[in-house]
C-alpha cells in the first residue's frame, strides 16, 4: 500500500485493495504454452516475441491495482507508469458486469473499466456499496 500513500488526501484511508486474481494467470500460462508450440513450429523469432510480451503482460498484472478509499475508487494501470482512474464514491451509480470485466459507472457518464479477473470481487462490492 505504500504505493498509493502519496496519492491519498490527508485523512483518507485505503478500506479495501486488489490485485489480478489467480484466473488471470492461468490465462497467461495456457496462452504461453499454446503460443510456445506454435513459435517452436515457426522459428525462434516468434518465441522471442512472445517472451517479450508475456514479460510485459506480468509486469503488467504485477503493478495494476485498485483501490477503495472511504473516499473514492482509484485504479492504477500499467508498468512503470502512474496512470490512475478515479471516481468519488458518492459519484457511483452502479456496477456492471461485462464480458470483459466489470465497469463501475458514475455520474455524468462517467466509466471506470476494471479487469474481470480481479480477486475478490465480492468484496470489492462491498466497498463501493453500491
Amino acid at each position: 500500500m505504500a504505493g498509493i500513500d502519496r496519492y491519498l488526501a490527508e485523512g483518507e484511508n485505503v478500506v479495501f485493495e486488489s490485485r489480478f486474481g489467480f484466473g488471470r494467470l492461468m490465462a497467461e500460462i495456457i496462452l504461453f504454452v499454446i503460443v510456445s508450440f506454435i513459435g517452436v513450429a515457426f522459428g525462434p523469432v516468434i518465441v522471442l516475441v512472445w517472451f517479450g510480451f508475456v514479460l510485459w503482460a506480468i509486469a503488467d498484472r504485477a503493478s495494476s491495482k485498485v483501490y477503495v478509499t472511504d473516499k473514492r475508487l482509484i485504479r492504477k494501470k500499467g508498468a512503470g507508469s502512474s496512470n490512475f482512474e478515479e471516481l468519488r464514491l458518492d459519484k457511483v451509480e452502479s456496477i456492471k458486469n461485462g464480458p470483459l470485466g466489470l465497469r463501475v459507472i458514475g455520474t455524468g457518464a462517467t466509466v471506470i473499466k476494471l479487469p474481470g479477473l480481479l480477486s475478490n470481487i465480492t468484496e470489492l462490492r462491498k466497498a463501493l456499496a453500491v
